[in-house]
């Protein structure tokens, strides 16, 4: 073959319509493996951007929700202020409130106690000690007397803790005088 750059000579034999097929097919290949990750790589950077757009929308969607509920926390605040306030008062007197009784009620019980005893004991003063217990001060004209009293009142359930506090003898009337300190628990019913 001459050809005007000059003489060729061609010494490989001719390719067959199969192998020349196959060529392709291998280019083809190639070209596909080359550009098949980059096809991935721009589908995955979609999703990305995508998935961000809608987690943004939704992320902020929540941020509101969560905003409008601290708002709506702090202006309940004044409330808050105000009944914890009375919430450690009312706790702070619960211990005074526990030791509120009925005067009547109370009155009654030890007056009837100490009368049941001796119609002769004089009730001096009664008293209430920082602890929630209660005292009477009495006259009788006999010892034995008050061990009866101290007695009726350890025997009933509405007096708890008697103790006699005090107990002397009054030189000028010949009386003697006590004082007996007790918790009161209610009618004892």
């Amino acid at each position: 073959m001459a050809t005007s750059r000059g003489f060729v000579f061609n010494l490989l034999t001719p390719k067959s319509e199969e192998e020349i097929k196959k060529e392709e097919a291998r280019d083809t290949g190639s070209l596909y493996s080359a550009v098949l990750p980059l096809i991935g790589s721009i589908i995955w950077v979609g999703l990305v951007l995508a998935n961000s757009l809608i987690l943004n929308n939704y992320v902020t969607t929540w941020q509101k929700k969560i905003t409008n509920q601290e708002i709506e926390i702090i202006s309940y605040s004044p409330q808050k202020r105000s009944n914890g306030e009375l919430f450690l008062k009312a706790r702070s007197l619960s211990g005074v409130i526990e030791k509120n009784i009925n005067p009547e009620q109370f009155f009654g019980l030890v007056e009837g106690r100490l009368y049941s005893v001796s119609p002769n004991i004089e009730i001096r003063a009664y008293g209430r000690e920082e602890s929630g217990k209660f005292n009477v001060d009495a006259v009788t004209e006999d010892f034995f007397i008050i061990s009866r009293v101290i007695y009726s009142f350890t025997s009933d359930p509405a007096f708890q803790n008697v103790e006699l506090n005090s107990i002397g003898n009054d030189l000028k009337t010949g009386k003697i005088n006590f004082k007996l300190s007790f918790k009161f628990a209610g009618n004892g019913e």
